[in-house]
């Protein structure tokens, strides 16, 4: 019996893999198909892929405490250099912000609180965002820019965790109409 793949070969154009028969077509159509199903499912999963998957029910929303406790966590893991340990309370996202911000432009200082806000947990079309508490933080980076960016922290089956954990970076947090990103303070942070 001949291989479902033996039309795979790499003599085509540009790479291309020609197949060599209408059957060998139709399994390559197939394995297409397959192939963009399995990358949409992956990019649905990485837009609420966060961690652990909660229900509404074994959520709740942070304290400003508690928000400010994980800050305090995440300053220390930056300031230590564990970015792994860093990017573990964070989302999928942390190394692409840590690239930008820069992993040696970590702020000398933590960042200043100032102001927070709450995105409540919504629900539509079936798809659940997770709501929390947004800290909006300001401070100056270890190369001396002023940096202003948030930090949505919330809390799932693994406990809390982080939205932008790169706190240096410019990241702002917005949820639809009802929540927009804060400004930038005025003044000096």
């Amino acid at each position: 019996m001949r291989s479902p793949f033996a039309w795979l070969r790499a003599d085509g154009p540009n790479g291309h893999f020609p197949p060599k028969s209408m059957a060998a077509r139709s399994e390559q159509t197939r394995v297409k198909a397959f192939g963009l199903l399995g990358a949409g499912i992956l990019f649905v999963a990485s837009l609420s892929g966060c961690g652990p998957t909660a229900t509404p029910s074994e959520t709740s929303i942070p304290s400003i405490v508690d928000a400010e406790g994980l800050l305090a966590r995440l300053v220390t893991l930056a300031h230590q250099g564990d970015f792994n340990g860093l990017c573990a309370l964070g989302d999928l996202n942390c190394n692409q912000a840590l690239d930008t911000a820069g992993r040696n432009n970590v702020p000398l200082d933590s960042p200043t609180v100032f102001g927070a806000r709450v995105v409540p947990t919504t629900t539509s079309g079936g798809q659940t965002s997770m709501g929390g508490m947004v800290l909006e933080l300001c401070g100056t980076t270890r190369s001396g820019s002023p940096y202003s960016s948030e930090m949505l922290v919330f809390r799932d089956a693994g406990g809390l965790r982080a939205i932008n954990p790169v706190y240096w970076g410019a990241t702002k947090i917005g949820s639809g109409l009802g929540t927009p990103a804060s400004p930038a303070p005025s003044g000096h942070c």
